[in-house]
C-alpha cells in the first residue's frame, strides 16, 4: 500500500477509506506496507489522520541478493523514465518490496505507476496495481464469497 492510498481528499474518498478499513478489520486482512512508506509517514508534514489510517504491519529493510538488486534497478529505471530527478525511486522501491514479499496487490493513486502497469507486471510478478476503489471491490467480492 502506497502512502497516498488512504488519503482523505474529500467526503467521498473519506467514506471509501472508512469502508476499506472496516473490510480490512472484518475480513482479518493482513495489509503489509513497505518500510519506505513507514519512513514517509514519519515525516513532520504527514497528518495524524493519515498515520492512524496507515497503521499496521510494515516490512523490514533487508540485504538483497544480486537478482533482487537487478529487479529493483529495472523497476527504478522504468519508473524514472526520462525524469531528471530521483523522485520516483521510492515508489519503485515500494513496488519491488511488494513483489519480494509476495503481495498480491499494490494500492496507489499514483498515475505514473498506473500508466506503467503492463510493464511492471513482468518486473514485479504477482503484484496487481490497483486504486483504493478497485481494492475495496476486491474486498467486497472476497467477503461475498466467504459468506456463501
Amino acid at each position: 500500500m502506497d502512502a497516498n492510498a488512504l488519503d482523505r481528499l474529500d467526503a467521498e474518498r473519506s467514506a471509501l477509506v472508512d469502508e476499506f478499513l472496516r473490510l480490512e478489520a472484518s475480513l482479518g486482512l493482513s495489509v503489509i506496507k513497505p518500510h519506505g512508506v513507514e519512513i514517509e509517514l514519519n515525516r513532520a508534514n504527514t497528518p495524524e489522520q493519515v498515520r492512524g489510517d496507515m497503521s499496521g504491519i510494515y516490512t523490514l529493510e533487508t540485504a538483497l541478493i544480486p537478482d533482487e538488486v537487478s529487479r529493483r534497478e529495472a523497476i527504478r529505471t522504468l519508473m524514472t523514465g526520462n525524469a531528471q530527478s530521483d523522485k520516483h525511486k521510492d515508489d519503485a522501491d515500494h513496488l519491488f518490496e511488494t513483489s519480494k514479499y509476495g503481495g498480491g496487490y499494490f494500492v496507489t493513486h499514483d498515475r505514473r505507476i498506473h500508466k506503467r502497469k503492463a510493464e511492471l507486471a513482468s518486473l514485479a510478478p504477482g503484484v496487481q496495481v490497483v486504486t483504493l476503489e478497485e481494492m475495496v471491490e476486491v474486498c467486497r467480492q472476497y467477503a461475498k464469497q466467504r459468506h456463501q
